[in-house]
């Protein structure tokens, strides 16, 4: 090929003695073949400029139009290999005319092509971003998140087999013996498994989650050890994004050991609170500040509608506890955190408007002075009274109020 271009006998014709005369002693080892490799060299960068300046930008111009910007970043890493595999293959073209002696030829066309090889091999390894960036794309028009949680895994696939085949490739290259090289590997295989055990039991842990799919990328998980959002699943390992913004790594396996609470899976986020008024508030307006947050209950747009509980539930040190139980229909911690703060505005509005006062906790000390006259002790109700009072509260009796929600007489008699 290189006599093609250039007419060798002419060259060697009109260089002066000293310039074909052996480096170092060595055959065929002159400085004219030193001086014209490194023009070689020159000139395989030169037509590599023209390449990526030319046809390889034309062709990352082509494929864009065919796909999205999305492409473009992963695009130009891709195609960045292409050029050097057009100079390593335009040197190793013209070298043989240079006339080296066979072991310096060796040495350098082993070097050309294992860099040649390289460079496929790089060029394979980010082709696969250009295809999981298609992948991606396709998965993020599906409603399932199996797929999103796929696509990082089978890249990684990918990369391993083309990385080990690319080892494989440029030790064939060197002329060494991969047979018997995997062969030691093959008896050195059972050492192996034994110690890497944990990163088998991983691998099965994995094709649990994706089996059973206990949890996906972007489920709000808890364990026993940690809490937060799943970020990512991997062969080995997932990760855990906590609400604390670290980042903890669990090895798949322990999935197969512990119960994973899902709680982004919930539909309905529960609240659960109580709410304690003095003691001198009259049961009519316990009532109504109880059928009151019923009603805040059914008119908020995000709470659950067919099961809440609001009801005086007991006597406290300081106050009358009243039980409000609710649940949240909301797909974040923030929009659950929302609406549990404008149903909490709205009770507190209510209390304001029905007049009923909060408790604290408080202690009242009576303290007794002798100097005063003894107060005049209250009337005992004799025992006829006392059942008389007590068979007023029977059915049908003056005190008697129906079960469910309602408001005696006297509260309304008090507007």
């Amino acid at each position: 090929m290189f006599d093609i271009f250039f007419n060798k006998v002419m060259i060697l014709e009109v260089l002066p003695l000293w310039m074909k005369e052996p480096l170092l002693g060595i055959e065929k080892f002159s400085l004219w073949q030193v001086t014209g490799f490194f023009f070689l060299i020159l000139s395989g960068l030169i037509v590599k400029s023209i390449f990526n300046y030319t046809i390889l930008r034309y062709i990352k111009k082509i494929f864009l139009k065919v796909w999205s910007s999305s492409y473009a970043e992963v695009l130009n890493e891709a195609v960045k290999p292409l050029g050097y595999l057009v100079f390593l293959v335009f040197v190793g073209t013209f070298l043989s005319g240079l006339g080296f002696n066979p072991f310096i030829n060796k040495i350098l066309s082993s070097a050309l092509s294992s860099l040649s090889i390289l460079y496929v091999v790089v060029f394979a390894y980010r082709s696969i971003d250009v295809f999981l960036t298609f992948l991606k794309e396709k998965a993020s028009k599906t409603k399932s998140n199996l797929d999103d949680q796929l696509v990082p895994l089978i890249g990684r696939a990918l990369k391993i087999t083309t990385v080990i085949l690319g080892v494989i490739f440029v030790l064939q290259n060197l002329n060494i013996d991969v047979t018997s090289l995997l062969a030691g590997v093959t008896i050195g295989g059972l050492a192996f498994s034994f110690a890497a055990k944990d990163t088998i039991s991983n691998l099965f842990g994995s094709l649990t989650i994706f089996i059973d799919k206990p949890f996906t990328v972007g489920n709000w998980v808890k364990l026993p050890e940690t809490e937060g959002i799943v970020e990512s699943i991997g062969f080995r390992s997932t990760r855990i994004r906590t609400f604390y913004n670290s980042l903890v790594t669990v090895p798949n396996n322990r999935f197969t050991e512990v119960s994973v609470d899902n709680i982004g899976l919930r539909r309905y986020r529960r609240t659960r609170t109580s709410i304690g008024v003095v003691y001198n508030t009259s049961p009519d307006k316990i009532e109504a500040f109880c059928n009151g947050i019923r009603v805040i209950l059914k008119a908020h747009p995000k709470t659950r509608k067919d099961y809440y509980e609001v009801h005086f539930t007991g006597f406290g040190d300081f106050s009358l506890n009243i039980l409000v139980y609710f649940f949240l229909e909301t797909s974040s911690w923030s929009d659950e955190l929302r609406s549990r703060h404008e149903v909490y505005l709205d009770i507190l509005r209510l209390a304001q408007k029905l007049s009923v006062e909060m408790a604290f906790p408080t202690q009242t000390l009576h303290f007794h002075d002798a100097s005063k006259s003894p107060v005049e002790k209250e009337r005992d109700l004799g025992v006829g009274e006392l059942e008389k009072s007590v068979a007023e509260f029977q059915s049908h009796g003056k005190e008697y109020i129906a079960p469910g929600p309602r408001l005696g007489e006297a509260y309304y008699s008090q507007k």
